[in-house]
């Protein structure tokens, strides 16, 4: 009790100085009215009028599958957009700041985080408002749904969401980007072939997008791939298949789209003289989005607890407005689970770990149908255990048993949160032993966020440890070769490696210990850390060992059969061959015995 008093006070402490440092946001008037709705993963929060939540709601419930059927991809949503929608320019303002930590222009700013993403938009300018989302929310879909996607596919499409339109009846992608078209008739185009083929480590990448080209010509291919043309729409993942197995740009598109590099720079000409191919519309019924009850408006301890969400994964210097408007709400109402959990994280930082437990325990007890608190507080608890055991320690089978409980109940709530899949998963990697569940945990997870890193570079090693080399090396070409961090790709297949000194073990075991010293040689030549190097450099030494001892029990063999044979003195050559070589403490002693025994049948008779 004195820690968690001490924590509190240091936590009031912390927080009023970072009060000091910026103007305090004030939290709605009581009795402000605000309203949500849920449609699928989209939940929008406002303090607008009903009728425009409802449109907003509508809108951004209508990216992810429009985004579908523009694509032909299967495209998941691992997590749930919050999109804070104020009726007001004087509303959104303070909240923007907050979040860009300045002034701007901006009419809606998007933060893609681990557990969800949040979006706040200013309602006063929708129509220039939202093409911010659109594009922001598609590109999200697509970092979650396809690993490894080319830069111009993810551009493009987000460029093309970044164009939808409702109606009463549906809605259109596909119309003009002015901006877009002024640039292109403005600077020299990017050659088609260097567009297509461009990836994240191009130099020249960097340049275009700065420059802006990279997404106006982007959106100008995808345009006239995806939409324009018969039969070429849905053609995109046989494109995308064939590019993945090494086809050339030219076979690819001949492939997929009937067209070469060539025709696309003249199709591309015409779209940079406006002639745009036709939009593509989708009717209400064919984008299968479910109709929405009528924005229900929120309690005021809700939306406190909404609000300092928002905060606390802002700035750090909101992190006094967030601790106050989340400390208000549990004020109002003490069995608010979430403000716990998430009053917890803002502890975390500030290094308040026994305070954070506390809420976390709070939290959890309250057992309110919520996930959020129990994996939280699993995350929590995970997070310190893995510290530990990257410095030396051991991971308990009680402490694993805990966080796993905590993982599995959150799961039982929302058994859809990759996030939920892949830290379980990850558990298993602290233990020595055990893989099975953590496998189909991590499965489980990149079923619903196919190019969720994390999880994939952690079913390889569980793969590689329980020997499912093969399942190992196609996780690494699908997935985590298409990272960004080149050394995670390299650790991903030192693990095949480390599988492959395991195996080679077992074939020394097995007598078969020539077979392992090409695959030792092998490992050498090709791992990436010294330490697997100097591992696989002395299995080598005692595999070449276990080798000579096998090729001089063989040679021994073949003196016993010579005796067997009556021929003593082909045996005894044979022994005294081997005599001064042999390196087996046990050999060297039979085959003094056996000299021994056969020495009688060499002397002559008399």
């Amino acid at each position: 009790m004195q820690v968690a008093m001490r924590n509190a006070v240091i936590l009031a402490a912390v927080l009023a100085a970072a009060a000091r440092t910026g103007t305090a946001l004030e939290p709605p008037k009581p009795g402000e009215v605000w309203r949500r709705v849920a449609i699928g993963d989209i939940v929008v929060v406002s303090n607008a009028e009903p009728a425009l939540v409802q449109e907003v709601a509508d809108n951004l419930a209508a990216v992810r599958p429009a985004l579908a059927r523009a694509s032909g991809l299967r495209i998941h949503a691992p997590v749930t957009t919050t999109a804070y929608l104020f009726r007001s320019g004087s509303s959104y303002r303070p909240y923007r700041d907050a979040v860009l930590g300045r002034k701007s222009e901006s009419g809606a700013v998007f933060l893609q985080l681990r557990d969800g993403n949040l979006l706040i938009v200013d309602g006063s300018k929708l129509d220039a408002a939202l093409p911010v989302p659109y594009r922001t929310l598609a590109d999200s879909y697509l970092g979650s749904s396809v690993p490894g996607l080319s830069p111009w596919v993810r551009e493009g499409l987000a460029e093309l969401l970044s164009t939808l339109a409702r109606s009463a009846t549906g809605v259109t992608i596909g119309g003009p980007i002015a901006e877009h078209l002024r640039l292109l008739q403005a600077q020299p185009p990017i050659p088609v072939s260097a567009l297509l083929t461009a990836r994240p480590s191009t130099p020249e990448l960097a340049v275009w997008t700065r420059h802006g080209v990279f997404a106006a010509e982007s959106w100008a291919v995808a345009h006239t791939l995806f939409l324009g043309g018969e039969g070429r729409g849905g053609r995109l993942p046989r494109y995308l298949d064939l590019f993945g197995e090494g086809g050339s740009v030219e076979s690819c598109l001949a492939a997929a789209f009937g067209t070469t590099p060539v025709e696309l720079e003249r199709e591309l000409q015409a779209v940079v003289r406006g002639t745009l191919p036709p939009v593509l519309t989708l009717a209400s019924g064919d984008l299968g989005v479910p109709a929405a009850a009528e924005p229900a408006q929120i309690p005021r301890d809700e939306l406190l607890f909404l609000l300092g969400n928002l905060l606390a994964h802002a700035r750090a210097a909101n992190t006094a407005d967030a601790e106050a408007f989340l400390t208000e709400a549990i004020s109002i109402n003490p069995s608010l689970a979430p403000a716990y959990g998430m009053r917890a994280i803002i502890q975390t930082r500030l290094g308040l770990d026994d305070a954070a437990t506390a809420d976390l325990e709070k939290g959890v007890s309250l057992e309110s149908g919520d996930p959020r608190p129990t994996l939280t507080y699993a995350d929590f608890l995970g997070e310190r255990l893995t510290e530990r055991v990257r410095r030396g320690g051991k991971a308990s089978a009680e402490e694993l048993a805990r966080i796993r409980a905590l993982y599995r109940r959150s799961l039982a709530l929302d058994p859809q949160r990759s996030r939920a899949w892949a830290g379980l998963g990850f558990t298993y990697l602290l233990a020595e032993t055990e893989s099975a569940d953590g496998i189909a945990a991590l499965e489980r997870c990149l079923e619903l966020e196919p190019a969720h890193l994390d999880a994939a570079f952690n079913l390889v090693l569980l793969y590689a440890r329980s020997g499912r080399r093969d399942d190992a090396a196609a996780l690494i070409d699908r997935v985590v070769r298409h990272g960004p961090d080149r050394a995670l790709e390299r650790a991903a297949r030192d693990a095949l490696l480390v599988a492959d000194l395991r195996h080679a073990d077992q074939l020394v075991a097995d007598g078969k210990s020539d077979v392992a010293l090409g695959i030792l040689e092998r490992v050498g030549a090709e791992a990436g850390s010294d330490r697997l190097r100097s591992e696989a450099a002395r299995r080598i030494v005692a595999a070449r060992r276990a080798a000579e001892i096998a090729r001089q029990a063989a040679r021994f063999d073949e003196a016993l059969a010579a005796i067997r044979a009556r021929d003593y003195q082909g045996a005894m050559a044979i022994l005294k061959e081997l005599e001064p070589v042999a390196i087996d403490p046990d050999l060297l002693q039979a085959i003094a015995d056996t000299e021994s025994d056969i020495l009688p049948f060499l002397q002559p008779r008399r």
